[in-house]
C-alpha cells in the first residue's frame, strides 16, 4: 500500500524520517504566488495587453489571449514579485522570451535548484 501526504510517497512499513524529503525553492528562498495587490496593478498598467515588443519591427504584440505574468529577471535567476519587475506578456511571448533567454546564457544552476536533504 502506498500512502501519499504532502507530495511524498510512502511505501509501506518506511516511516518520513527514512525517506528523503524534496525541498522546494518556494519553501527555502520566498513563494513563486505573486501578490494579488501587485498583479491588480500591473494588469492595470499593461490594460490587459502582452506588452512584447517584436525586436525587427518595434511593433507591440498587444493580445489578449493567455495572457501570462513575466518577469524581467527570470525568477529562477532572482527576478522578484514586484510591480517593476513584472509585465503581461501572451503564452506565445513568454516562452519565446525564456528559450531566447537559454541561448543566449550558458545554462547555469538557477538560484534556487531542488534542493534534497
Amino acid at each position: 500500500m502506498v500512502k501519499k501526504r504532502k507530495g511524498l510517497r510512502l511505501d509501506r512499513g518506511q516511516s518520513e524520517e527514512t525517506k528523503v524529503k524534496a525541498v522546494s525553492c518556494s519553501e527555502t528562498q520566498g513563494s513563486r504566488h505573486i501578490p494579488n495587490d501587485v498583479k491588480r496593478k500591473v494588469w492595470a498598467r499593461d490594460k490587459g495587453e502582452c506588452q512584447f515588443i517584436d525586436p525587427q519591427t518595434q511593433k507591440r504584440c498587444r493580445s489578449k489571449h493567455l495572457i501570462q505574468y513575466d518577469h524581467i529577471k527570470p525568477f529562477a535567476y532572482g527576478g522578484r514579485h514586484t510591480v517593476d519587475e513584472l509585465f503581461l506578456t501572451c503564452a506565445q511571448h513568454n516562452r519565446y522570451r525564456w528559450h531566447k533567454h537559454l541561448r543566449q546564457k550558458p545554462v547555469a544552476q538557477p538560484i534556487c535548484p531542488e534542493i534534497r536533504i
